[in-house]
C-alpha cells in the first residue's frame, strides 16, 4: 500500500504546477475581444512527460524515495523555463512576448504550439486572456509566502513567548487565584 500511496502522491504532485496555475480560471470568457492577450496563447512550461515517466519508475523501483522525487521534479521543473525559452528561440514560428515564472505569453503558429507540446518543455496551453489572471495569482503566492518566515520560528528554535498574551490570560501571577477577591 506504501507503493501506492507514493505513486499516486507523486503524480498529483507531477500536475499540480499546471492545475494550481489555471485555478480559478475556468470563469474567464476565452472569447473577449477586450483582452490585450486574446490574441496569443499562455502557455505553463514544465519538465517533459518522458522525464516525469523516469522519476515515477525510480520511485516505483524503489531506487528513489519520495522527498528525492520531490526535490528532482523541483529542479527540472525550474530547469524547464530556460529550456523553454531556448526552444522558442530555436523554433521558426514562436516567439515570447511576456513571461512570469513558468507562465508564458506566447505567439505563433498552431503546428509550431502543438509540436513543442507534444516534445518539449510546455506542461500545458491555455488561451491568451488566462495570462493576466495566472501572473496576479503567483504574485499574491508569492507576496504570501514572503511573510511567512516572518511568522514562523527557524527551524530548531522554539516560539517566541508573548510577555502580553500571558499577562491577559492571568498566567503571569498566580499568587491569590484561588477564587477570593483580593483587596487592593
Amino acid at each position: 500500500m506504501t507503493n501506492f500511496h507514493n505513486r499516486r502522491r507523486f503524480l498529483q504532485l507531477t500536475g499540480v504546477s499546471a492545475t494550481a496555475a489555471v485555478a480559478g480560471c475556468s470563469s474567464l470568457n476565452p472569447m473577449s475581444s477586450d483582452d490585450p492577450h486574446a490574441d496569443y496563447v499562455t502557455v505553463f512550461a514544465g519538465p517533459p512527460a518522458a522525464e516525469q515517466l523516469e522519476l515515477q519508475a525510480a520511485i516505483e523501483e524503489g531506487e528513489m524515495d519520495m522527498q528525492e522525487a520531490q526535490q528532482e521534479f523541483a529542479q527540472l521543473a525550474e530547469d524547464a523555463i530556460p529550456n523553454f525559452e531556448q526552444a522558442v528561440e530555436e523554433t521558426d514560428g514562436l516567439s515570447i512576448v511576456e513571461n512570469h515564472e513558468q507562465a508564458f505569453l506566447v505567439d505563433g503558429s498552431p503546428e509550431a504550439l502543438v509540436d513543442e507540446l507534444k516534445h518539449g518543455y510546455v506542461e500545458s496551453l491555455s488561451p491568451g486572456v488566462v495570462y493576466s489572471t495566472v501572473v496576479e495569482q503567483m504574485e499574491q503566492q508569492q507576496q504570501q509566502q514572503e511573510q511567512l518566515p516572518e511568522e514562523l520560528p527557524e527551524e530548531g528554535e522554539a516560539p517566541e513567548e508573548d510577555p502580553e498574551a500571558d499577562e491577559e490570560d492571568g498566567t503571569e501571577d498566580q499568587e491569590g487565584d484561588d477564587g477570593t477577591e483580593d483587596d487592593e
